[in-house]
């Protein structure tokens, strides 16, 4: 888990909290606290990439990776399987938001390229833990993790293969 100093934290605190109480009190089955996690986590990777480069696409799937790992080794859990999918458009504002928040924060660190991913990090993981700490349970953090397992892998279906066809037309393919 990158450690994002205590000013940047505070510059994400109230989009954070913002989107974990809309989950929280829109929607009250916890099915849909865990769709609507991954649909923001999804959007926010989305967003804060600073090109649509395959270096730049791996790093967000490293962050869901890396997020689902950090979660099992701390609450000492296993993931379990999480892989619906919906759609929530009345958060796409708010996450805009968050995101134009980490590109601002990123942009001035000394290394912008590299910082936006620990911001991703850092947001989708407090994300989480401000929903399941309405939850409570071992088994809610299990689906969280599982939920971001599945994003590693949605991503790639959804971003990253659209991107490796298109550079496979630009360029040939190497199969």
């Amino acid at each position: 888990m990158p450690y994002v100093i205590q000013e940047d934290r505070k510059l994400l605190e109230e989009d954070l909290t913002y989107l974990a109480n809309e989950i929280c009190s829109n929607y009250r089955a916890t099915k849909f606290h865990l769709l609507a996690y991954k649909y923001i986590c999804f959007k926010l990777g989305l967003k804060v990439l600073p090109q649509r480069r395959y270096a730049a696409l791996s790093a967000v799937r490293a962050v869901y990776s890396d997020a689902s790992f950090e979660w099992q080794r701390r609450l000492k859990i296993k993931p379990k399987k999480f892989v619906n999918f919906a759609q929530f458009p009345i958060l796409d504002e708010k996450i805009k938001n968050l995101s134009e928040k980490i590109i601002s924060i990123a942009s001035q660190c000394q290394e912008p390229n590299f910082a936006w991913q620990g911001l991703l990090n850092y947001s989708i993981t407090v994300l989480g833990l401000k929903i399941a700490d309405k939850h409570k349970s071992k088994r809610f953090s299990s689906l969280i993790a599982g939920v971001l397992e599945c994003l590693h892998d949605r991503f790639y279906e959804i971003e990253m293969a659209f991107y490796e066809d298109e550079q496979i037309i630009k360029n040939g393919d190497v199969f």
